[in-house]
């Protein structure tokens, strides 16, 4: 991506990214650092990051003042942790602040985590939330 944006400089550019273990690569694109000032993430998939609970919030915090993506995938392992709390709050309110419209998440989910949902489903402009939860 980084290649991409040095060599179209001037150009706008809307893409998909799958970011697969490390979120530290993707937190440049996500800041606008440059050369990816104009660079716009319209789908983010974000499978099995490393780092733990600390990966998710620093992906979090670069998500909360981001624009322009419509779709954000959150992949963990089927095997993993069920999950809620802080974590999934964190996830959720920062795709509401960027204005998310599509949601995945692709995980074990417990029931802390059903009023991050609820808000989710209720911000506005909110349009589909899947929820893949194949451990139960």
């Amino acid at each position: 991506m980084t290649a991409l944006c040095r060599a179209l400089p001037l150009c706008r550019v809307r893409c998909c990214v799958h970011c697969y273990t490390y979120v530290e690569a993707l937190l440049p694109l996500l800041r606008r650092e440059p050369p990816h000032e104009l660079l716009t993430i319209n789908a983010l998939v974000v499978d099995r990051l490393e780092g733990g609970k600390q990966a998710v919030l620093n992906l979090a915090s670069a998500l909360f003042v981001y624009k322009g993506m419509e779709r954000l995938h959150y992949y963990e392992d089927e095997d993993a942790q069920r999950t809620g709390g802080a974590f999934v709050d964190a996830l959720v309110d920062a795709a509401i602040s960027a204005g998310i419209k599509n949601m995945c998440f692709r995980m074990p989910l417990s029931q802390p985590a059903l009023p991050a949902l609820t808000r989710l489903l209720q911000s506005p402009g909110f349009e589909e939330l899947h929820i893949w939860n194949r451990s139960l």
